[in-house]
């Protein structure tokens, strides 16, 4: 499992847990959308729907069911954020 160091638990804090009525009362829009800020605390609370989600709550996994697309054997937040060919600025 991958330790989020401590700058991105303060940068977390500031820009997702800022109450979304009051930024609409006061006319600001919120800076991301639900989407964006439900995947983000998947992410970091180990619930996205990657292979480690899969292997850790579904024990009678497949290979192919936890493996990356890109060949590795584990598909983790760590590899899909920071190793993975698929997710690179070129590719996307």
């Amino acid at each position: 499992m991958c330790v989020w160091p401590s700058a991105l638990n303060i940068a977390r804090d500031r820009v997702f847990t800022a109450p979304v009525g009051q930024a609409r009362e006061q006319g600001n829009k919120d800076k991301f959308s639900r989407l964006t800020r439900s995947t983000f605390y998947r992410v970091v609370t180990g619930h996205a729907f990657i292979g480690e989600y899969t292997r850790r709550f579904y024990p009678r996994h497949t290979r192919e069911q936890i493996a990356c697309p890109c060949g590795e054997p584990i598909e983790t937040v760590e590899h899909v954020l920071l190793h993975c060919p698929r997710y690179t600025a070129e590719s996307i």
